[in-house]
Order: structure tokens, then sequence, then C-alpha cells
């Protein structure tokens, strides 16, 4: 039975939903006229209920306290979607708002004493829109596809100007940050350039250190966007030699950041939303006209003198209040609006003069109002860790289908071991590849691996990220990952011991499954029916070890190298 027979709504008082229609809800939520601030807020019992998931939840999907703190959801911070769910990872309830622009304040914790949970949401603001729209989600149905289904509802609600498909966004990536941070020259990357086509890179991300001679990190020289003379002497000609050998050029900014060290730090001074101590830099609140115009200008003229082809744009959610006030010099007095109006400005001049502009955003600001600015989505910085960075790219694969995902770039000790070094690879099998190592030090079977899954998965590309996305088990880490259609299947295990369910809806004229984990065999189940198929098994540097017949059946145990690859194929 659906949870939703037993919701109540707390505020507004004397409000009763509709009757739910294939066990969903839609409702318009009413308030009265100029009420601020705004509050709607439901109960509902912990019936099936062990596990809480919103977009930014950086991997924690324990049921919250009702004396947690409130949480912020706005149109640079991730995305009013909370999904409630059981251990099988089914929907027991869903709630989806149309409200993605201005800032929402949302409460949610368990009540005690009625084992309930309380869910509110508020809006200090008043709406973007003339109505709050809310979806209560009862369906019985896995949970990536709850995800899937309330993120397109959010989209329908309003006509978001999404950018085109750009095929080189889904081209892996070299990226300098992890491999130099902010010690590198333009003889660095020169160098890191000559095996770019070995390995299939096609863009090149310039990261932050190329606007300061300082490498302490930290962000004291940001904001003046100079070209730092030591490191990069001759700019402009660098990056023409890179892009002449086919390399898309981007470099990275923060827009929000101008560091104490900057000369514009003293002519900012009194336009700041506050001053970030650690990052020792201020943050520009883009309300101001004068505010938006230096950044505009600032960024375009980078762009046009060295001729890029794109931008990495860095720490958009920074931007947020802090104790500020509004003042008569602000053209804008929503923060929300401003950001979006500083952000289209810049896309509005790049992409005029470049329709296949590149732009990278990063978790956690990848609502629907921000991807109508970029092409690229990357997970935020997860160095070394593959877990995190395959859970990231899952939840951008369900959240902003128009971008190209990006994991986290790819780091790993040159002295690691092979498997350790494919996993990796295998974590981001279902999104696009950047790559953060110093490549002159690989040696030959590293370099193996890295050709072997970029080749592979450059190869079934459309597969992977173009066709049906099935992502199971959110609260295993998505330990289980697969993509395609009637042609072929892609399935990754991430698990060890893990039982492979091959049912129906998997089987096609080809299906990939892939051993991501430390284990050396796959354990296979299938339904009611027994088929023979050709396999052929490799290891993780596409070696093949063994090939043959084999007859499915109930349940088997299949010898696969520790992050190796079973191709099963229709006789």
């Amino acid at each position: 039975m659906s949870i939703l027979a037993d919701l109540r709504i707390l505020t507004p008082e004397n409000f009763e939903l509709p009757q739910a229609i294939d066990d969903v809800i839609h409702s318009e939520v009413p308030f009265p006229k100029n009420s601020d601030p705004m509050e709607f807020s439901l109960v509902f019992p912990l019936k099936e209920i062990s596990r809480y998931w919103y977009p930014a939840n950086n991997g924690i999907d324990s049921l919250p306290n009702l004396w947690t703190g409130p949480m912020v959801v706005s149109t640079n911070y991730s995305m009013p979607i909370f999904v409630f769910f059981n251990e099988l990872g089914e929907n027991r309830l869903t709630i989806s708002l149309n409200e993605t622009l201005r800032k929402v304040e949302v409460s949610i914790g368990v009540h005690e004493e009625s084992a309930s949970m309380i869910a509110s949401f508020s809006f200090p603001e008043g709406l973007s829109s003339e109505k709050l729209m809310v979806q209560l989600d009862g369906r019985k149905q896995p949970f990536y596809q709850s995800v899937v289904k309330n993120r397109t509802w959010i989209y329908d609600q309003k006509e978001y100007q999404l950018l085109p498909y750009n095929e080189a966004a889904y081209k892996p990536v070299y990226s300098t940050w992890y491999s130099y941070h902010q010690a590198l020259t333009q003889a660095n990357i020169e160098e890191q350039a000559q095996d770019f086509k070995k390995y299939h890179l096609e863009t090149l991300i310039l990261d932050d250190g190329w606007q300061t001679e300082d490498s302490s990190r930290r962000y004291a020289f940001a904001g003046d966007w100079e070209i730092a003379q030591n490191k990069f002497p001759t700019m402009i000609d660098h990056v023409g030699k890179i892009k002449s050998q086919g390399i898309k050029y981007m470099v990275w900014v923060t827009l929000p950041y101008i560091g104490e060290k900057t000369q514009a730090f003293s002519r900012f001074k009194d336009k700041f939303l506050y001053f970030d101590t650690y990052q020792k830099a201020g943050v520009l609140d883009p309300r101001y006209p004068d505010v938006r115009a230096y950044l505009v200008n600032k960024i375009v003229m980078l762009v046009k003198e060295l001729d890029l082809d794109g931008l990495k744009i860095d720490f958009v959610d920074s931007f947020k209040e802090i104790d500020t006030k509004k003042t008569v010099d602000m053209d804008i007095t929503n923060l929300e609006e401003s950001i979006n109006t500083l952000l289209a400005e810049i896309m509005t001049i790049c992409l005029s003069d470049n329709p296949e502009f590149l732009v990278e955003f990063r978790e956690d600001y990848y609502g629907p109002n921000m991807v109508q600015y970029c092409n690229i989505m990357r997970v935020k910085d997860c160095p070394n860790d593959f877990n995190k960075n395959r859970v990231g790219l899952t939840n951008i694969r369900l959240l902003a289908p128009s971008v190209a995902p990006h994991g986290d770039m790819l780091l790993f000790h040159l002295e690691d071991n092979l498997t350790s070094v494919t996993l990796q690879f295998l974590n981001c099998l279902y999104g696009v590849v950047q790559l953060s190592v110093d490549l002159v030090k690989l040696n030959s079977e590293q370099a193996e691996i890295i050709t072997f899954w970029l080749d592979y998965q450059m190869r079934n590309q459309k597969v992977l990220l173009h066709q049906d996305f099935v992502a199971l088990n959110p609260h295993l880490g998505y330990n289980f990952l697969g993509a395609g259609s009637n042609d072929k299947w892609i399935l990754t295990s991430y698990q060890t011991d893990q039982v492979i369910h091959l049912d129906k809806s998997f089987m096609a004229k080809q299906v990939d499954i892939i051993n991501a984990s430390l284990s050396n065999y796959l354990i296979i189940a299938t339904d009611d029916f027994l088929e023979e198929v050709a396999f052929e098994i490799f290891n993780l540097k596409g070696q093949k070890v063994d090939q043959g017949q084999l007859k499915l059946t109930a349940i088997q145990k299949i010898e696969v190298p520790a992050c190796g690859l079973l191709v099963l194929t229709e006789i």
C-alpha cells in the first residue's frame, strides 16, 4: 500500500491534498498573498523507510534527527528532490518541488513520539513563480527510476533553455590540477601533451595556478586574472601550439573569489557577500551591476585574447548570503537571480563567438537553472577515491541529463598495484574520464591498462552514455551499474560476491559483464530460461585468457580475473 494514504499536511492549515492517481499526487500549495516567509510542511509514518537521500547528501543516507539544522536548496546548490526508500533500494516516497531558483530552507527529521518523518520547506524570499507545485510520488519503483521521473517532472514545470548536445564535451580530458596543483608551467603542459593522442585525450584543462606566481594554494591571488609570466612567458603561442595538435584548450576560473593580495580587492572590499578566511579571499556579491560587469569583462577578455575553447568555472556554489544587507546600489536584490544573470551574460557572449564553447561546472551546482550555462558536469574533488567518483557520476547521470557527466580527475600512486589503478578507471566507466597523472612517468603496464580501458570506453560510448541506464543499490554506493539496449548491455559489479541478476531485461545480442572488484570470479543468476552462449574472458590489460561456450543456469560462478571482462554473445 502506498504511503500517500497516511500522509498529512501540517502547513498551510486547512489544506487538503487531492487524491493520488497511480500513487502520485500533484498539487498546487495555496499561500496567502504576500505571505512571508511561506512554509509547506507534512508528516508521514516511517513504514518500510530506512534511508533518506537528497542530491547534495555527500553519501550520507541515514534518517536525520528532527533537531538537525536546516539545509538550503537554491539555484546554485543541490536540487529539490527528496527520496525516502527501503533496504531493497525501492522508493517509498519522493517529494519534489518546482521552486528551483530562489532559496528553499529544508528541515527533515524523525518525530520520535510517533515514529514519523516531518518535512518542512520554507521560502524566506517567496517564490520565483506564481505558485508552488509539489509532486508526492509513492510509486514502488527502483530508487534510480524515482529520481529520474521526479527530475523530469521538475524540468517540465518550466522552459529551461538547455544547451545543445556538444560532442567535444564527451571526449576524455587531461587536467593539470592533481598533477601539478599551482606549481605548473607551459613547459610541463607541452611535455604532457605529447602523449595526449595515445590516451584519447582531446581536451586540456589548465587548472588553478596560471594566474599567480605563488604556489601555496588557496585564492589570495585570484581575481585579477592576469597571466603569470614566469610560468607562461608566451601564453598565446603556447595555447596555439596545443590547439594545433587538435586539442581543445580550457582554462580554470573562479567567479566568486577576489583574493586579498589582488589589485581588485580594495576596489570591491565593500561588495563582498563575506570574506572566506580559509581561502584568503572575499566572495563577490553579483547583485551589484559593477561586480557583474567586472567579471564578465575579465572572463570574456581572457577567452578572446587566448582563443580559448572553454572554461572550467569553479566555486559557483560559494555565492551565498551570510548576514548580507541589501543596498540601493544593487540593481538585482535577489542573490539567486543575480547569479543567473551573471552566468547568462558570460555564456551569451562566449557562445555567440563559438557555438561549440565548452563550460564545466561541478557538483553540487547541478540544478536545472545551472545546466543552462554548461555542457560538462564534473564530480567534485575526491582525489584517489574511486567509490566517491562512482557515486558522484551516477548522481549526475540521474539529475543532469543534458550535460556530459565527467568524473573527478583520476590519479593514482605510481607504485600502486595494477588492480587499484584499474579500479580508478572502472569506477568512471559510465562517465567521461579526466586524467591527472604524470603521463611521462607511467610504466608500460600502467600504459596498457589506461589504453585498453579508454579504448573500450570510447568504442562503447554510445552504449555507456546514451542508452538506458540502470543504477541499483544507492545505499551500497550504487554497487551495480548497467547501460544498454537490445543490441548490447554493459553491466558492472563493484562488489565482491555480489550476485549479478541477469534477467530478461538485460539479455541482448551481446552482454559485457565487468568484474570491478578484487575477487577472481563473478556470480551470475538467471531467470526461468536456459541459453547457451559464446563467452570470452579478458584480464585487466585486455588480454584474452579464456573462451568457449557455456550454458546459463539458475546460478553459477565463473572465473573472471579481478578488474577483468566477461563477454557473452548469442550463438
